[in-house]
């Protein structure tokens, strides 16, 4: 797809896969020429026996706009694998948002290179596991000009046995100086069975920079469970308060209200069977 010039629309992609015991292989194009700007949403929700694999291949041009979500909610006998590959030229921003609510294997992997200057790349992804599933998440940003900001951001929440990795890497080039990159990721483990793995990577060749990164996983803060259930709340009760708490950043900050009642609806879904 090439929108173009000053243009602004939203397209939705539903991935359907009607028959069992196939793997599908899809590549996505996107460019969005100067000034555009683009709202793409793209969602997974099959029940079958398959295999998708998804490659995403963005490039923005100057001073464009492009804000991707992804939402993933597919059943324990469908496994997905999304990649992407994102460029962003002088004055572009690239935002990505992914919700997986799947029960069947997911994998997550993202990669992003600022070209030009003031460019920007926003990474976030929210998973919400249970079972047995797994899930696999990689985030990649290359800084490769000036005065360009990056922003990694993920999240997970883990009950049962289900298992969760997360590897997230800045790299900045001697020539990208006054550059701004921050990763985070942060975990709640519901069960003692549930486990996330996460490594976060900083390779810096320039010497203005501001670069941060920190993960924190780990049982839910059973001091804010005692609080709460002093107050009247039940233990069930007071972990699903906490969990929302856990991600109200991320889902307060979805513009698009049809989208968030979407997430909210899904999120209300997950909590009914935490126990």
């Amino acid at each position: 797809m090439d929108l173009k010039k000053n243009n602004n629309i939203k397209i939705k992609i539903s991935n359907i896969v009607t028959d069992d015991d196939l793997t599908i292989f899809q590549k996505n194009n996107f460019v969005c020429e100067e000034g555009s700007s683009l709202n793409l949403v793209e969602e997974y929700e099959n029940k079958n026996n398959s295999t998708s694999n998804i490659l995403n291949v963005i490039k923005l041009e100057r001073n464009s706009n492009l804000n991707h979500f992804l939402i993933q909610d597919n059943s324990p006998s469908h496994n997905l694998i999304v990649t992407s590959h994102s460029s962003c030229k002088e004055d572009s921003k690239y935002t990505q948002k992914v919700y997986n609510f799947s029960e069947g294997y997911v994998r997550n992997f993202h990669f992003s290179e600022l070209i030009e200057i003031n460019s920007q790349v926003d990474l976030q992804g929210i998973f919400f596991l249970k079972d047995n599933n797994t899930s696999n998440n990689k985030t990649f940003v290359k800084h490769l000009a000036e005065d360009c900001k990056s922003n990694q951001v993920y999240k997970g929440i883990l009950n049962d046995r289900s298992k969760a990795t997360y590897f997230s890497n800045t790299y900045v080039d001697q020539v990208a100086q006054k550059t701004e990159g921050y990763q985070l990721s942060k975990g709640i483990l519901l069960s003692d069975n549930a486990s996330y793995f996460s490594k976060p990577e900083l390779k810096i060749y320039a010497d203005d920079v501001k670069c941060s990164h920190g993960s924190t996983i780990g049982p839910i803060d059973e001091n804010a469970i005692f609080y709460l259930r002093s107050r009247g709340m039940s233990k069930i009760a007071a972990t699903k308060i906490l969990i929302s708490s856990f991600i109200n950043e991320e889902l307060s900050s979805i513009n698009d209200e049809q989208m968030s009642e979407i997430i909210q609806k899904k999120l209300v879904r997950y909590l009914s069977k935490v126990k």
